[in-house]
């Protein structure tokens, strides 16, 4: 994808991962957006990733979208039902998180195993859904 001067949102959303420069010569950074205000955004850089930066749309940038998270109920479909679950998976996917692995133990139950690289430190995490007759919940699984 190209870069384009960076408009009033454009077609970006929270989580994607886009790159900026001040000018065609210049050098890019990439970063994830983490947040929409009206007069721009706040962004962590991969390279500074601990702390946010706000980008106004009034700042001349050059953006280009590098790679946008997976819609987690498109892409498992066997969500349905796991409300909740799909949420929070939604949410940590717009963090940066990346599938692993599944694994559906049975109609009621299915765990997802996620991670996280963040300056070169690999972090996973593992949900479980769990669905009854009346409800959904998830938790995350520490053992």
């Amino acid at each position: 994808m190209e870069f384009s001067p960076l408009k009033e949102q454009a077609d970006y959303r929270t989580g994607d991962w886009v790159s900026l420069k001040v000018s065609t010569e210049g050098t890019e950074r990439i970063g994830m957006i983490t947040e929409f205000e009206d007069d721009g955004f706040w962004l962590r850089f991969e390279d500074d990733f601990d702390f946010e930066d706000f980008i106004g749309y009034d700042e001349k940038y050059l953006a280009r979208l590098v790679r946008r998270p997976i819609d987690v109920r498109a892409t498992y479909p066997v969500l349905a039902g796991f409300e909740t679950l799909a949420v929070e998976l939604q949410d940590r996917m717009a963090q940066g998180f990346e599938v692993l692995s599944t694994d559906q133990q049975n109609e009621t139950e299915i765990v997802f195993h996620i991670r996280l690289i963040d300056s070169g430190n690999e972090y996973t995490q593992t949900l479980r859904g769990i669905k009854t007759e009346t409800d959904d919940r998830f938790e995350y699984v520490t053992e």
